[in-house]
């Protein structure tokens, strides 16, 4: 019985050793997302927070945010900057 006992645990610890010898390389995931941009608009800076990343656009008088999800590849939000207008108008 304490042959059989130290057989098991042998066992479970080449399974163990081989498992971590033998581990599937990860997916490479090569994604594109394309984010509209208006003609003569720039991109005036991008930040990136986790999986998140920000893009801002300036052009043509308006600014624009663009929240993407940098690992699905999809935009989630789009905020428009306007100016506020002056006090007392």
């Amino acid at each position: 019985m304490g042959g059989l006992l130290v057989l098991m645990v042998v066992g479970v610890i080449g399974g163990i050793a081989w498992k971590l010898t033998h581990r599937a390389a990860p997916e490479a995931t090569e994604r594109a997302l394309d984010i509209p941009v208006p003609a003569g608009a720039t991109v005036s800076g991008v930040t990136l927070d986790g999986d998140r990343l920000a893009v801002q656009i300036d052009g043509g008088g308006k600014t624009e945010i663009v929240v993407v999800d940098a690992r699905k590849g999809t935009v989630l939000s789009r905020i428009r900057l306007v100016p506020r207008p002056a006090a007392g108008r």
